[in-house]
């Protein structure tokens, strides 16, 4: 009995121990800076505690099948894969110290460094069965480390590369070039010397920092640039027509140094290039060649480039052109003198010296005295525009300011938007002297808090544009300090004008910016804050991007049926040959993309092309820009369809509006597709203006949804970072439409990530429907009429036989007339018809009426000029739709035309809707 008592004596003395230990490791857990885990090694069972709340998970987090998981979430940075495998490959061994580094996604999309170590755990056999370890975030560590990586490979006065780190850079490019060019730029400040000795060291010092950031300014996004010395500094140049490159790259460095005047003196540079591999196979070689071109430079009156060439046929470019013309006289007057004598080499090189000394004496008088004159001349005769407000910057002072402060910035700049809430309303209610007085209190407040460079423009009315030299964390408090401070002062001082400011705060992220970017996104900002300002937020503020900060879960507005979808993923992961096709506007096209294989639809393919390295994929791009779904229902079979393609991806969300008319469209256009002879997998692609949020998503997602299609929206993925601030949508865009390369790369990123989770989507598809339509569907059967398939009776219209380049090359195959009274008349059976015709934007241009079975009231103006500036463009107007089947005519008859005129009428084609097959148009 005694020692029944004492085993339960014993296990509850044990259970307490247990207990006390869990107190003691949570304690330790809850104030250490790092996490516990444990991996079952006969599983693949990972658990990790809730420590990383607020980097994953709130609750422990236990994950099956760990490493083919981590794969399949993507959750670890593809630099860091190899990393990750090993480790796993570690724990499976079960090896004694187990310790790997990694950046993974965290909740809030963004990678942090974690530091993974363990030990394993064995069983009474020895065996290891558990791998027990903690886990580190060591993105703090790992900043400060490449802050002092950076800090030794930098020069610590211009912040450029320092000359070991250059030679490394170089050399790298050397040895992993294979056929690319490269081109060295040495550049050597003119009579740094003197400037030292006459001006002190400090003032040396600034002018090296201005020679830095102008450089810094004038190289390439892909160039290096670096101080290689006292006085010297180096840009290697890299990329495509790089010889061409470093030259425009010198030229930039000129003009803007030429612009640099401190205490009245101007500074000039002298540069010398060399070319790889056509000058040199080295580094050493690079810097011995454009050292000599610099220092023909020197030899030759300095303030000029040059170019090394090996024959010595040099030649010096320069800013200034008149020095050029001067010496070539002078050459001519001493060929005059000495005619018929020969000229060695040497004797040419000190006449030429010579010149070249006299010139740059010349140039510098005739300069200093244009700018004495110029400067008399615009105090004497120049009006110097008043501001709105006395004392404060106008847009045109602002500009100048702009240019000699943004180059030389050293911290971070906010820009800044600031307004009057409802301003129309309230100004309508005050008088004149009472508005004036407003603004002009509003204006002396703000510049009371600018200190510094800080600056103020007035824009227009209530807007008011600051330049804030503040930290992220300032510029907010400052501005809403600005806020509070003025609403209180102007309601003690006009107690019955209920004042309320609102405003806007944009990060300068580099030193590139222009007056005209600035003014740019002062618009942006003002549009921003007026939509998302409340009373209680006042402040919008655009954030500097950081890590992933697109959603492209939400991307995928709905799954779909994917038993097409698989079947093309699984072909493609046999070998098959398959044909990828995509139709859509101007996004799909490419426009604004750098180069045709940098737009989405080309980065999507080459995304697949990587996965299933053994199959070909044949890509065909059917898109052609500021053309919709209509014309899309029109020219598919064409375009895209009579290439069988395997898979299918439209895109129209941009170019449709939102109208049933344009449902109705779309949903021929998909029904065509997906009912075609090859029964290809489709993805519908919805993309969104990116300063309105505008997209025709809402309604050609419900024709994805009754085909049970796969939808993809930017709407939902990338501009909600857009709108909430996350992402500056000029990063992605320049025009708030098209993406540029950045943007088409997160459009195809949020493409390639459904695609992925379809590979591995082990679901079992239901069987497929293919409904009835949703709509009239009059688009599903269309002939398009163009003059080699149709004869319409005509007057004054000839026929335009030029061959077609391309499908983007779209006035092609019509008919075009300028005379008024000239016609074409078509027969066709069917239920519709629009017609395509140009609007030239170098108007004006010559008129035309079209009118379906002589019915005045289905008349359309077909006016011949185009009111923007862009381009001419192909206008499809619908004249009649859902007319009874049956037999009609159109007539398209010239009304009107100008003596003026620039172009005749040019009718591209006429689309006939709701045919069927017996149709029969003519």
């Amino acid at each position: 009995m005694m020692e029944k008592e004492e085993l339960y004596a014993r296990i509850e003395e044990l259970e307490r121990e247990l207990a006390e230990e869990r107190i003691r490791r949570k304690i330790t857990e809850d104030n250490s800076d790092c996490a516990l885990w444990e991996y079952e090694i006969a599983t693949k069972r990972y658990v990790l505690s809730r420590k990383l709340g607020g980097k994953w998970s709130t609750t422990n987090m236990v994950i099956e099948n760990y490493q083919e998981q981590m794969h399949k979430w993507g959750f670890v940075h593809p630099d860091d894969w190899s990393a990750f495998d090993a480790f796993c490959e570690a724990m499976d061994r079960g090896d004694e110290h187990i310790s790997y580094e990694v950046r993974q996604v965290s909740d809030e999309s963004v990678f942090v460094w974690f530091r993974y170590v363990g030990i394993p755990v064995y069983d009474k056999d020895h065996k290891p069965y558990k791998i027990m370890g903690k886990t580190l975030d060591i993105t703090g560590e790992k900043k400060n480390q490449e802050l002092l990586e950076q800090k030794a490979e930098r020069d610590s006065l211009t912040d450029l590369y320092n000359k070991a780190k250059m030679r490394k850079l170089v050399e790298k490019h050397i040895q992993q070039a294979d056929d690319t060019e490269g081109a060295f730029l040495i550049i050597d400040i003119d009579d740094f010397k003197t400037i030292n000795d006459t001006c002190g060291h400090l003032y040396g010092d600034e002018v090296l920092i201005k020679i830095a950031n102008t450089i810094l300014i004038s190289a390439g996004m892909e160039d290096y640039a670096g101080r290689i010395g006292g006085d010297e500094f180096c840009v290697f140049c890299r990329g495509k027509n790089v010889g061409q490159h470093a030259v425009e790259t010198a030229e930039r460095i000129s003009r803007m140094a030429d612009q640099i005047q401190l205490s009245g003196r101007r500074v000039t540079l002298s540069m010398g290039i060399s070319r790889y591999p056509e000058d040199a196979s080295s580094y050493e070689e690079l810097y011995q060649k454009a050292d000599q071109a610099l220092y023909r430079v020197k030899r030759s009156g300095k303030n000029a480039f040059s170019v090394y060439d090996k024959n010595y046929n040099y030649v010096d470019y320069t800013l200034e052109r008149k020095g050029t013309d001067r010496e070539t006289g002078l050459w001519q007057e001493l060929e005059k003198y000495y005619k018929g004598r020969q000229w060695t080499e040497t004797e040419s090189e000190i006449l030429s010296t010579m010149t070249r000394m006299m010139e740059s004496y010349l140039n510098h008088e005739e300069y200093a005295g244009n700018v004495r004159e110029r400067e008399k001349d615009t105090e004497k005769d120049t009006e110097k525009p008043e501001p709105y407000i006395a004392g404060m910057e106008t847009t045109e002072s602002f500009s100048i300011k702009l240019e000699q402060i943004l180059p030389w910035q050293d911290g971070q700049y906010a820009e800044v938007f600031l307004g009057i809430r409802d301003y129309d309303e309230i100004s309508a209610k005050m008088s004149e002297e009472v508005k004036n007085s407003l603004l002009y209190h509003l204006g002396t407040h703000i510049q009371k808090h600018l200190k510094g460079q800080e600056m103020v423009c007035h824009l227009k009315k209530d807007e008011f544009l600051l330049l804030l030299d503040n930290h992220v964390e300032a510029a907010p408090e400052k501005i809403g300090h600005i806020m509070i401070m003025f609403e209180a002062m102007i309601g003690d001082k006009y107690p019955d004008v209920p004042i309320k400011l609102y405003g806007g705060i944009y990060y300068l992220e580099s030193r590139g910016y222009r007056p005209e970017e600035i003014f740019r996104i002062s618009k942006t900002l003002k549009n921003k804050a007026k939509r998302y300002c409340t009373v209680e937020n006042s402040i919008y503020e655009n954030r500097k991007s950081a890590g992933n900060v697109i959603d492209k879960e939400a991307g995928i507005l709905n799954r779909g049926n994917l038993t097409r979808l698989k079947s093309f993923l699984n072909r493609a992961a046999k070998g098959e040959r398959l044909t990828v096709g995509f139709i859509g506007g101007s996004i799909t096209q490419g426009f604004a993309a750098t180069e045709p294989d940098q737009c989405y639809a080309a980065r999507t393919v080459a995304w697949l092309r990587k996965v299933f390295p053994n199959t070909e994929f044949d890509y065909v791009n059917a898109g052609i820009g500021a053309t919709n779904s209509q014309f899309g229902a029109a020219r598919v079979q064409e375009d895209l369809l009579r290439r069988l393609p395997d898979l299918v991806m439209v895109e129209f969300s941009v170019n449709d509006h939102c109208t049933p008319h344009d449902m109705e469209t779309y949903e021929g256009l998909i029904r065509q597709i997906y009912g075609s002879r090859s029964c290809p997998a489709m993805v519908l692609l919805h993309s969104v203006y990116y300063d309105t949020g505008k997209s025709a998503a809402y309604y050609h997602a419900q024709i994805g949804r009754h085909y049970d299609l796969p939808c993809i929206s930017m709407q939902n993925s990338i501009y909600p970072a857009v709108a909430a601030g996350r992402l500056p949508a000029e990063k992605i865009t320049a025009d708030f439409l098209h993406p540029n390369d950045l943007g088409h790369e997160f459009m195809a990123s949020v493409i390639t990530n459904f695609l992925e989770k379809v590979i591995h989507d082990k679901t079992v598809e239901q069987r497929e429907i293919f409904p009835v339509p949703l709509t009239e569907n009059a688009y599903e059967h269309c002939v398009r009429l163009q003059y080699f398939n149709s004869t319409p009776e005509k007057s004054g219209f000839e026929e335009d036989m030029t061959p077609q380049r391309d499908i983007t090359d779209i006035f092609r195959n019509g008919w075009s007339a300028g005379e008024k009274g000239a016609y074409l008349e078509f027969a066709f059976r069917g239920t519709g018809v629009a017609v395509q015709y140009r609007r030239v934007k170098d108007g004006p241009a010559p008129i035309a009426t079209a009118v379906v079975d002589e019915n005045p009231e289905t008349a359309c103006v077909l006016d011949g000029t185009f009111d923007e500036t862009w381009g001419d463009k192909m206008q499809l107007t619908t004249v009649a739709e859902h007319l009874p089947y049956g037999e009609h005519q159109v007539r398209v008859e010239i009304t009107e035309t100008h003596a003026e005129d620039k172009a005749e009428f040019y009718l591209v084609s006429v689309i006939v809707s709701g045919v069927r097959e017996e149709g029969n148009t003519k």
